[in-house]
């Protein structure tokens, strides 16, 4: 039997620990990657390069709208990639 005591409660029972691609969290949440396998070899290496390696925290800043880039922070640093490629990166949420 669960309990619910108030919303936060109820919101961190829903999503701590659940897995999603990246573009699921909300501007502001953190995660942790869990899988880079999906996206394309040379697009792998180019974000291996910036930083963006599985096990590492990550913070959805923003998506710009119409399909544009997102925005994230990887190891200190704000990154934007192509929607496309956010959208194959995994994450759990914290």
């Amino acid at each position: 039997m669960i309990i619910i005591i108030n919303e936060q409660t109820l919101f961190l029972y829903l999503w701590e620990g659940h897995t999603m691609v990246l573009t699921e969290l909300k501007p502001g949440s953190k995660g942790i990657i869990t899988d880079l396998s999906s996206i394309d070899q040379s697009i792998q290496r180019r974000l291996l390069d910036l930083g963006v390696l599985e096990g590492r925290e990550v913070c959805y800043k923003c998506g710009l709208p119409f399909g544009g880039p997102c925005m994230l922070e990887v190891s200190g640093q704000c990154i934007g990639i192509r929607k496309k490629e956010a959208m194959r990166i995994q994450v759990e949420c914290l």
